[in-house]
């Protein structure tokens, strides 16, 4: 073969690559998901270690945030107050966002806002199925406010234990017997009750109630018995005296500062709102079923209960009057908002 047909059968085999190429479009990649951004949290809680309120309630949720992002999403519990983030000063640190989330109580923030102790005011509620239907009414309002005016996002409010009573050194089965006694608070409506009662009132952080306690800094202390037999107040004093002081509708929950959580992956935004769903339904069961065996176990250990007269209830009663005048005031249209809320919610309980 000539040089010269050399040369045109290489331009003709040319020239149909190049047609055949321009006729077949290129191939298209294949899209690829962008991957997930691995997060992990802190999250301080002021509860010890011991506390049952980590093994059935945040544990739960954080592992379930876990396991529905994948690994993505992680929050770690520091107990204790080990962070030293004051449950107290919740709303100010989320709304910068440091840290981005952090445990929130109603009842301990209605010193910033007021309309966040109507809830919890006593003799509002008389039993656990009043005060969950009450949580989950009043939620979305409470919810809509911190996000509005704090910045943030509420993820759950749950409970872990149902009554919350007096506990004490010696019996204390009247209101009488209250006088002059230094008890621990975490609520300003339980430190106003008190002091209509004569009692001297103690603001301390859970950390440091089993230290008073020993120390005689204190003669008792205002909490659940689900705290009571976790931190051992077995071993530094007598009583649980009965006083309807309140029926529990938040012992725990978190929120996220709104920027933080508005700026994670759709699939994490639903991942804690799903998991916080899921505890609120089961907390309440949770509760109802191991305060017994919480009872159980306190007598075991020592604690005598002081049952209250109706007498002495009704003078308690009476007592609270003036926080809840000061609540609502205080709370304006958000505690006036909450509280027509849980009345219609209770009302219609009621009838049912």
């Amino acid at each position: 073969m000539t040089r010269k047909k050399i040369l045109m059968l290489l331009g003709s085999i040319c020239l149909a690559v190049m047609l055949a190429l321009a006729g077949c479009p290129a191939p298209t990649p294949t899209p690829t998901t962008p991957e997930l951004p691995k997060i992990t949290w802190k999250f301080s809680s002021s509860y010890s270690a011991t506390d049952d309120l980590h093994s059935k309630v945040y544990q739960p949720v954080w592992d379930r945030v876990f396991e529905l992002t994948n690994g993505g999403l992680e929050i770690i519990n520091y107990p204790g107050a080990e962070l030293h983030v004051d449950p107290e000063d919740a709303l100010y640190l989320v709304k910068e966002g440091t840290p981005p989330i952090v445990e929130f109580f109603s009842s301990r923030t209605e010193g910033v806002v007021a309309a966040h102790g109507v809830i919890h005011l006593p003799f509002l509620l008389y039993n656990a199925d009043e005060a969950e239907a009450v949580l989950n009414a009043t939620f979305p309002i409470i919810s809509r406010n911190l996000e509005e005016n704090w910045n943030s996002k509420l993820l759950f409010s749950s409970p872990r234990s149902i009554h919350i009573i007096i506990w004490s050194k010696e019996p204390i089965p009247t209101v009488e017997d209250l006088r002059g006694k230094k008890i621990r608070v975490y609520s300003g409506i339980h430190a106003d009750i008190l002091t209509a009662a004569g009692a001297v009132p103690v603001t301390l952080s859970m950390a440091e109630v089993y230290g008073a306690l020993q120390r005689a800094m204190i003669d008792g202390a205002i909490t659940s018995l689900s705290t009571a037999a976790a931190d051992h107040y077995d071993e530094v004093l007598g009583y649980g005296n009965e006083f309807p002081v309140k029926i529990e509708t938040d012992s725990g929950g978190a929120i996220v500062n709104l920027d933080v959580f508005n700026a994670l992956p759709q699939e994490y935004q639903d991942a804690l709102l799903q998991a916080g769903r899921e505890i609120m339904e089961q907390s309440y069961g949770i509760a109802k079923s191991s305060e017994k065996v919480i009872r159980d176990d306190l007598i075991r250990r020592g604690i005598e209960f002081i049952p209250i007269s109706e007498e002495e209830k009704a003078k308690m009663e009476k007592l609270a009057t003036p926080a809840w005048d000061e609540i609502m005031e205080r709370g304006g249209s958000l505690a006036a908002e909450i509280m027509a809320m849980a009345q219609k919610t209770l009302k219609e309980l009621r009838a049912g």
